[in-house]
């Protein structure tokens, strides 16, 4: 989630910059597709939610969560559309997505006796938390260290080669990659468990 944060105006102008998709309109992307991305937690976490509920033969709440969702989302999105534009359509089905997850969780724990271990939960956030930050932070570093030398030592048609074309993600995909396995690698370091609820 923020990989895709963080890389999406890169994503929009390598790929779609053109004269047919100006630079207004990779802006403009970019940023609807941050706001979208922020619910991607919660659009992940509907999929385990639903499934736990449907183990317990309830095809009910899902149903009726699905409803109020999908009420919330028409009413926000017609109510802010006039004042939000695009970005109004974002965010009403970020939170309509959320409020139907918590509505589900919320009866898990009510109806079904599902228990969520505060007291495991919040530790595993705030480790989770630090090893990103460290991680991301080494891997930030890497890469303002390899577009520096790009900008520096490469001839100018190179750089804007490596810089501003698909050619980009050819030495920003392997770093990426390296974050990942960095965090996958580092858990140990970090005291970093599986989180898991219990019913």
């Amino acid at each position: 989630m923020i990989v895709m944060m963080l890389f999406s105006y890169k994503i929009f102008y390598t790929f779609y910059f053109c004269d047919r998709f100006p630079i207004e309109r990779v802006y403009q992307a970019a940023s609807l597709l941050s706001w979208f991305i922020t619910g991607l937690f919660f659009f992940a976490l509907d999929k385990i939610v639903v499934s736990l509920l449907y183990a317990r033969h309830d095809m009910r709440t899902p149903t009726i969560a699905t409803l109020l969702s999908a009420v919330i989302n028409t009413i926000l999105s017609v109510a802010l559309i006039w004042y939000w534009g695009l970005w109004a359509i974002i965010f009403a089905l970020v939170v309509s997505m959320t409020l139907k997850v918590l509505y589900c969780l919320w009866v898990l724990h009510k109806r079904y006796n599902f228990l969520f271990y505060p007291e495991r939960l919040l530790p595993f956030f705030l480790r989770s938390s630090v090893q990103t930050l460290v991680v991301f932070s080494v891997c930030g570093a890497l890469y303002y260290l390899f577009s520096y030398a790009i900008v520096y030592f490469c001839p100018e048609s190179i750089a804007y080669l490596l810089l501003w074309t698909v050619a980009y993600w050819l030495w920003v995909m392997p770093l990426i990659g390296l974050g990942f396995m960095l965090l996958l690698k580092s858990r140990q370091w970090f005291n970093i468990r599986l989180y898991f609820i219990g019913g």
